[in-house]
């Protein structure tokens, strides 16, 4: 299970590293929250 996490964490933290290429602020801002959401969902 922890191989899992940690899986899962590496994922979204690839997610909000590529925002910052492709996104402007406001943007960024958004789907980082979208993002932060759908983890604490998933128990990240």
């Amino acid at each position: 299970m922890t191989n899992v996490i940690s899986i899962q964490h590496d994922l979204i933290e690839t997610y909000r590293q590529d925002f910052s290429k492709y996104a402007p602020f406001t943007e960024k801002r958004s789907l980082n929250q979208a993002l932060s959401s759908m983890a604490r969902k998933c128990g990240l």
